[in-house]
């Protein structure tokens, strides 16, 4: 899987995916050789990085989503509250406020 990210003014994305197949202490080095400059970069290694981004958005969209919602329902339910309070105040017979 590829993933990509972009937060705060940093981003980045994988490059490599690789399965371990067994628990343990491994060995794990990157550089760019000597005979070769590029730009300063952070290596991170981790299971789930994916996963987890995709979590954290999805998260982040219901929760903006589902208050949205909450809030659209509040407000019509207050209007159809108001509405039929004012058509019980109309009605002849009850005192005018």
């Amino acid at each position: 899987m590829s993933s990509s990210y972009s937060v705060n003014g940093r981003s980045g994305h994988s490059v490599l995916e690789f399965p371990i197949r067994q628990s343990g202490r491994y060995a794990f080095a990157c550089d760019y050789g000597e005979s070769f400059k590029g730009p300063e970069v952070v290596v991170a290694v981790g299971s789930g990085v994916g996963d987890a981004i995709w979590r954290t958005v999805g998260g982040a969209l219901v929760t903006i989503f589902g208050g949205i919602g909450a809030g659209l329902i509040t407000v019509l339910l207050v209007v159809i509250m108001h509405e039929r309070e004012k058509r019980r105040l109309r009605q002849p017979g009850q005192l005018q406020v």
